[in-house]
């Protein structure tokens, strides 16, 4: 999936909040741009599932099955950042998932995989890992640290 889009549905809720003053919680529009993130690539899991198996290792066991359920988790994420009950522990898996998954787009860059950017080899590697950290960071701003119990008032 073109990685400008995943960016765009990443900021384009907060951004909406940000710049015609809606009432709503920014802490909740950037969670629901995570949702979003997360949305797209889960279905993407099942509309381009070919070229996402063609991105893990031949002697990968079951890759359609990895596929499926990680597409299936990620469509889970997507609805768990919505709630703010839990945002935090989804916002802390998703960050776990998104370390877990980066080797994928490593091995597909190398093999010049062509989807999610791979055929572009090594060099894809360039834009992918930017745009991992600025994932990584933005769930972590707004569905980890904005989803914190408040602390308890110093006596």
């Amino acid at each position: 999936m073109d990685l400008a889009i995943l960016v765009g549905l990443l900021v384009a809720p907060y951004m909406a909040v940000r710049l015609f003053s809606l009432e709503f919680d920014r802490g909740d529009a950037g969670a629901l741009g995570a949702a979003l993130l997360f949305l797209a690539t889960g279905v993407a899991h099942f509309v381009k599932a070919e070229g996402m198996i063609g991105m893990l290792p031949e002697w990968a066991p079951a890759r359609a099955f990895i596929v499926a359920a990680s597409g299936v988790f990620e469509l889970g994420l997507a609805a768990a950042l919505l709630v703010r009950k839990t945002r935090r522990i989804a916002g802390w898996t998703a960050l776990v998932f998104l370390v877990g998954i980066f080797p994928a787009n490593v091995y597909a860059s190398m093999t010049y995989s062509p989807m999610g950017g791979g055929s572009w080899g090594p060099l894809y590697l360039l834009v992918r890992a930017p745009v991992q950290v600025i994932f990584m960071s933005w769930i972590y701003g707004h569905c980890v640290l904005t989803s914190r119990p408040p602390r308890p008032e110093a006596a």
